[in-house]
């Protein structure tokens, strides 16, 4: 789901970027635009090629800014970085003026330079930042350069794992520093299977940017803002307002809970929403004059699971053995929680998906009765018919029902997404009630398949033909609630969505 209404109110992203637009001006950025089907223009966000085609796109039509942004190094996203930019902005409005020249820190800045090159033309700021990598400081001076804003913007090389202490000027105070820390404490983390992230979240949509040294930091970002926490201590009211952007959720409490100083006057946070991407603002301050608003946010509120509603014609006695039976049928488990003459709810508890594709199942049901009668007819031929049939002729008939015997044995285990395509396929006759479907296309299975499905334990068989992990180190697909109430007219059905593996 798409976050954009939750921007900041003044961030122009809030209106979706319009690429066609962009492409038709821009030769660099359409070289990466597609044009769907439907006309639309899309950008492939996988590739970190286009991902900084869009950024120096956006900078120079929206900033008049003309960035060099290498592949090896953090490729920013705009919203994100305006929507901390804005919030900054928020702060400092509220609090009075100690001079006309508002003076930022960047803690690492990256070779984009990209907090400072905001703040210093789109908010008229001055900005000092800093940067551990040679290689990016040479890049970020050069871009303050190439824009004419050397007046406003100065880059500093700092040793590893400074932050502020020994780094400002001694007779400048500033306003407000920024930061926006390495997220992750190993390389480990950033494997997919290793990010904490819930089955009901989809994938991150954009490709992984950055040096190492940009996304890995000895103990993570909790870490490495307690060390700018730390650092605040000693510098007080050197600067005004204390800043930083943390990446999980995880790490806020733990960050607010290191801020649980006596000289730590106030404390606010915010949350930036853009896009899918999620992220975490927080502030503070060691100066009695400053002033943190506590910003009131639009929230975000879950959809709520509306039940599922259904009459049936009949009394309830009659529907709640008719739903029984269905539940055995799709071995789906139940407890009765209350019954009475009028009501009966229970909860009702299903470890797969095992009602999907019933109408596949009943045509299976249907070929295995016809290969069943087939066999009967032929068990049942009479002796004298036996007998002026030929024996390589019974010996034909018997291999062809075995033969369609395997295949309704292989149809079985074929996935939803379609039949599996061989050189060695056979095609199967359609079925008189499926005349007009196409046929489906079977392979044999295999005796090493075979091996594999039945020298595994932990996998149970179900009637829809599928095979689902044991249950007891799996949470089930569906859990949910049943209601069904006696009505003048019928039995009245309310099913409700609890909780459970397969979402509402």
């Amino acid at each position: 789901m798409s976050l954009n209404k939750f921007m900041h109110p003044r961030n122009m992203y809030r209106k979706p970027p319009d690429f066609k637009a962009l492409a038709i001006k821009y030769p660099e950025f359409r070289k990466y635009a597609k044009q769907e089907i439907s006309g639309k223009i899309s950008l492939d966000f996988k590739n970190k090629e286009s991902l900084r085609a869009l950024t120096s796109t956006l900078l120079k039509e929206d900033f008049g800014l003309d960035v060099e942004i290498p592949l090896n190094r953090l490729i920013p996203t705009l919203p994100l970085r305006l929507n901390y930019l804005l919030w900054i902005e928020d702060i400092l409005a509220v609090n009075p003026k100690t001079s006309n020249i508002i003076k930022g820190i960047d803690i690492g800045c990256g070779a984009s330079c990209v907090y400072p090159l905001l703040a210093a033309k789109h908010f008229q700021w001055h900005m000092l930042g800093t940067e551990v990598d040679e290689e990016s400081v040479l890049i970020a001076s050069n871009n303050v350069t190439r824009n004419t804003l050397s007046d406003k913007i100065t880059i500093q090389k700092t040793p590893e794992r400074t932050m502020l202490d020994g780094v400002l000027e001694a007779d400048t105070v500033y306003d407000f520093c920024v930061c926006n820390p390495p997220f992750f404490s190993s390389a480990e983390e950033l494997e997919p299977q290793n990010v904490a992230r819930s089955p009901s979240r989809p994938p991150p949509r954009n490709a992984m940017s950055g040096a190492p040294w940009e996304l890995v930091t000895p103990g993570g970002e909790v870490a490495f803002v307690e060390s700018i926490i730390q650092d605040s201590l000693k510098l007080k009211d050197k600067v005004r307002v204390y800043s930083v952007m943390l990446g999980h959720k995880t790490s806020v409490e733990k960050i607010l809970t290191a801020l649980k100083k006596p000289e730590v006057l106030q404390v606010t946070s915010y949350k930036f929403c853009q896009g899918r991407t999620t992220r975490w603002g927080i502030a503070w301050t060691l100066t009695p004059s400053v002033t943190l608003p506590t910003v009131k946010q639009q929230q975000f509120h879950k959809p709520k699971s509306l039940p599922f509603s259904h009459t049936f014609d009949m009394d309830m006695k009659k529907t709640l053995e008719m739903l029984r039976q269905l539940m055995v049928k799709l071995q789906v488990t139940y407890s009765i929680r209350k019954s009475n003459d009028d009501i009966c709810g229970m909860e009702i508890t299903a470890l797969a998906n095992t009602w999907t594709n019933s109408r596949k199942k009943r045509r299976e049901e249907k070929r295995k009765q016809a290969v069943g009668k087939s066999e009967n007819n032929n068990t049942e031929m009479k002796p004298e018919d036996s007998k002026s049939v030929g024996p390589e002729v019974c010996e034909n008939e018997r291999k062809g029902t075995e033969e369609r015997v395997q295949i309704d044995v292989c149809d079985e285990i074929i996935s939803e997404k379609g039949s599996p395509k061989s050189e060695k396929g056979i095609e199967r006759n359609p079925d008189p009630v499926t005349e007009n479907e196409i046929p489906i296309v079977g392979t044999k299975r295999t005796c090493d398949e075979e091996a594999k499905c039945s020298n595994n334990p932990k996998r149970l068989k179900v009637d829809n033909s599928k095979e689902v992990l044991a249950a007891s180190k799996t949470e089930p697909y569906f859990i949910g609630s049943l209601l069904l109430q006696q009505k003048p007219c019928g039995t009245d059905m309310e099913l409700c969505w609890l909780r459970g593996s397969g979402g509402r």
